[in-house]
């Protein structure tokens, strides 16, 4: 920038005004131990006021606002010091190789690309107290976090500006995101997945499903192979253990065999059955041979099978017909219990006193009737009835109306709606409380049997009905 020279005494505790600054002020090395104070401000200090900037041999160079009105003092041990601040090329102390302020090197300034110089000017910032302070590399110049969070988030405790919403997002991050070209999603434990325990749980079950087949060998005996998630065992087809088939085993496919059940009920208690059990003998063959393959009893009530075969005294078979059909031996003892027929003598003469004679039959004719004339009276007769009455009634009001009177003989009376109004229908003093209800739909009745007389009432307005009498 270019401005005009001027050359202000400073002195030891007192403001000197240097009036409006250029970009930057520096000074030069200095055998002395004062220093000179800096600070920006539109009207002069108070004595005591902190400066912004301190220029000494070791921190030779301040940058200033563009246009800033600048105050100036000495600090420092000796208060006759006296320096020239040149707004150009900045200030010099005496006993500089600076020069009078007319271009001399600045050892603050280095070139580009080369190492710092020694005496090289740091640059700070002003904090809240309005302190300068110097950044360093591990704590650098601050960031203005001039933005806003989102709706709905806020910095975790402890966290401060940038750099805690920084560490709060590495926190995040940190544990869900494996770095170095494999990215493992942790999804948790969904409801209802299946995880691995699960699946195996699943696997275990499967691998303990149990297959059979029947197998046979050159021998043509039969074996029952049991696949028990790949563990092999043999039994017999009776379900005894076996060895394994012999030479030539082969899945039985295609072969057949003779089954034959007979069924049993125990008559007495035995080793595996009690009384009343139903018992089956089982006995399998081979049909091209005839031999016997297994020969063995269930007990069926109890859904077991027997180790050895039952006494047959405790055993009967169970017979295809009921209990008490006509089998040779009941046809036997049938006969003997009738032995010879006797001629019937003793009834005859019984049979002959009573006879249908002349007497017993009047005595007959007259019970007859007596039932005849019980039963006439008690069969219902047809009922004639000569006359019909009929008329209407358009004023049944809120209190008890007539609608017809008392008619002794009469059958009865049907009461029908004319109008829309619900009528309540009963005796004399009937109200909407107590009465036989008649819709309020036009052609609507009700029919009462008897003489008596009939009335009518409505809750609200005026009713209509006629009536017709059967007596």
């Amino acid at each position: 920038m270019t401005t005009s020279t001027a050359s202000v005494p400073l002195t030891y505790g007192t403001w000197t005004s240097i009036g409006t600054a250029p970009l930057d002020a520096a000074v030069a090395s200095s055998s002395y131990g004062a220093y000179v104070q800096l600070r920006e401000s539109d009207s002069q200090p108070a004595a005591g006021a902190q400066p912004h900037y301190r220029l000494n041999a070791s921190n030779p160079f301040a940058a200033l606002r563009s246009g800033a009105q600048v105050w100036a003092t000495v600090a420092g041990s000796d208060p006759t010091f006296i320096a020239t601040l040149d707004v150009t090329t900045g200030i010099e102390i005496p006993g500089s190789s600076g020069g009078g302020g007319g271009g001399g090197s600045n050892g603050s300034v280095g070139s580009t690309g080369a190492a710092v110089p020694s005496s090289a000017t740091a640059v700070g910032f002003q904090n809240a107290a309005g302190n300068l302070v110097l950044p360093t590399p591990s704590a650098g110049l601050p960031v203005a976090d001039s933005g806003a969070a989102i709706a709905g988030a806020s910095i975790p405790a402890g966290g401060v500006g940038l750099t805690g919403w920084l560490s709060a997002i590495w926190s995040k991050l940190t544990g869900t995101l494996t770095v170095g070209g494999t990215v493992t999603a942790n999804l948790g434990a969904l409801g209802g997945a299946a995880l691995d325990s699960t699946s195996q749980a699943i696997l275990t079950a499967l691998q303990a499903q149990r297959a059979e087949t029947i197998w046979t060998d050159d021998t043509n005996a039969f074996f029952v192979r049991i696949d028990a998630g790949g563990s092999i065992s043999w039994l017999t087809i009776s379900g005894g253990a076996s060895a394994a088939p012999g030479t030539g085993a082969r899945p039985a496919a295609g072969a057949s065999i003779i089954l034959d059940a007979t069924r049993y009920q125990a008559t007495a208690a035995g080793t595996g059955y009690a009384i009343g059990d139903y018992l089956s003998h089982v006995v399998t063959a081979d049909p091209s041979t005839g031999a016997v393959i297994a020969n063995f009893w269930l007990n069926v009530t109890q859904n077991t099978k027997l180790a050895s075969a039952p006494s047959s005294a405790n055993i009967t078979p169970i017979a295809p017909l009921p209990a008490g059909a006509a089998t040779s031996a009941l046809q036997t003892a049938m006969t003997t219990a009738l032995g010879s027929p006797a001629q019937e003598t003793g009834n005859l003469a019984t049979l002959a006193a009573n006879v249908s004679t002349a007497t017993n039959q009047v005595t007959a004719n007259g019970t007859l009737a007596s039932i005849l004339a019980k039963l006439s009276a008690a069969l219902a007769t047809t009922e004639t009835y000569a006359n019909l009455a009929t008329g209407q009634n358009s004023a049944i009001g809120t209190s008890a109306t007539l609608i017809v009177g008392t008619r002794t003989g009469r059958k009865g009376v049907m009461v029908t709606q004319m109008g829309t109004a619900q009528i309540f229908i009963g005796a004399t003093g009937v109200s909407t409380t107590n009465g036989d209800l008649l819709i309020g739909v036009a052609g609507s009745s009700k029919f009462y049997d008897g003489g008596a007389a009939l009335y009518g009432v409505v809750a609200s307005g005026t009713g209509s009905v006629s009536y017709a009498e059967i007596y």
